[in-house]
């Protein structure tokens, strides 16, 4: 279920096609998670709904992560990340729906693009309006943490200081930013984790945000959380 309390400010965000899912419990966690690109399936309905309503977030926190059961691709591996460190079954829907319904979710690209298309592929235009948006969502909700998938999502951020951060994780460097040219007021950390659709390692990146000091308080309290 989710928070509809931010509806109205995100129907103000100039550039903002789609509004966040912001679960009813997103307090428990303070996480908002950043995905990449909304792509084109190839169906007729999605597209529609795309370039029609504001709901597509909405819909691939709905299919992917709580009624989705397979333990493949981006949504599965992220709350398995979380869920497993727990000692949580993802088999559970009821289990999936509380992660989802303690978190944050939109994806970054602020326009449906055609499967496969990366971020700095999308046109200087769209980048920068979907930079905008993505930050004034930020500046509503308010997050704690902001965890991206795709470390190359990160570097369209705008940030003045990357720092890489250690271990370097199946071939990645984990990036950390605590300052954001657009967010001059205590922007919340950000992490860029490589993107979790395949061959990621849910473990090795849940210990990294785990002694990380940038996440490990907010990681530790969230994982708490689900415990009980």
């Amino acid at each position: 279920m989710s928070d509809t309390q931010y509806d109205s400010r995100f129907k103000s965000v100039e550039g903002l096609a789609w509004d966040p899912w912001v679960g009813n419990r997103y307090n428990e966690s303070g996480i908002f998670i950043l995905g990449m690109s909304t792509y084109d399936s190839g169906d007729k309905c999605w597209k529609k709904e795309c370039n029609t309503k504001r709901t597509a977030n909405h819909s691939l926190v709905q299919g992917c992560g709580i009624e989705e059961e397979r333990r493949t691709g981006c949504f599965a591996n992220t709350a398995m990340m979380f869920l497993d460190g727990a000692g949580r079954s993802y088999d559970d829907k009821g289990v999936r729906e509380m992660f989802w319904e303690s978190v944050a979710f939109a994806n970054f690209v602020q326009k449906i693009v055609p499967a496969g298309t990366q971020v700095w592929n999308v046109g200087p235009d769209l980048l920068t309006r979907s930079r905008k948006a993505s930050c004034a969502v930020i500046d509503i909700i308010k997050p704690k943490l902001i965890l991206v998938w795709g470390v190359t999502t990160v570097g369209e951020i705008y940030a003045p200081n990357i720092r890489y951060g250690e271990p370097k994780i199946n071939r990645t460097y984990p990036r950390v930013i605590q300052e954001v040219v657009a967010l001059p007021n205590n922007p919340p950390p950000i992490i860029g984790m490589a993107h979790p659709s395949a061959h990621f390692s849910r473990g090795e990146w849940r210990k990294f945000l785990l002694k990380e000091p940038a996440s490990g308080e907010t990681i530790k309290r969230f994982i708490d959380y689900l415990k009980h």
